[in-house]
């Protein structure tokens, strides 16, 4: 049986993102974030059939997109990367969390534990309205092996 939800429950606020304590946000719009997993199947070939015994994870990540109006931490972010840079070192590691914006206190952080900034900025200043600068980032599972916590 399907699950049903309440739609007056389903909530849509704007975020504020922050990495590594500095502040990113408030975001032009909702992050863009898509996982790729990795599995490795155990098959057991039997009877002339085959029959899937497990599937383990072998490599989690996600690519997260931010389109920030806060240009001024955008482009100092990006602004420190140089030619040999290793930007995937366990190092370079910081924790990117998402934070709705709202009046209500029991709202949940997602929090990635170990994302790293890529050295891919897109900005394109506007003569009206809002400058917004795109960030994105990888983000690998941290010490505890967990990709993200939300809570």
């Amino acid at each position: 049986m399907p699950q049903t939800y309440d739609i007056t429950k389903i909530k849509q606020h704007p975020y504020l993102a922050a990495y590594d304590g500095t502040v990113l946000g408030p975001l032009a719009d909702a992050p863009k974030i898509e996982s790729e997993i990795k599995v490795f199947d155990s098959l057991i070939y039997e009877n002339g059939g085959r029959e899937e015994v497990s599937r383990t994870i072998t490599r989690s990540s996600a690519k997260i997109t931010i389109h920030t109006k806060n240009i001024d931490a955008a482009l100092t972010l990006a602004g420190n990367f140089a030619k040999g840079d290793d930007i995937a070192a366990s190092s370079e590691r910081k924790v990117l969390t998402f934070t709705p914006i709202t009046e209500d206190a029991g709202e949940k952080e997602l929090s990635f534990g170990a994302a790293v900034l890529l050295p891919d900025i897109e900005y394109i200043p506007t003569m009206g309205g809002d400058h917004v600068a795109r960030l994105t980032f990888m983000a690998y599972p941290d010490g505890n092996g967990k990709l993200f916590t939300f809570s």
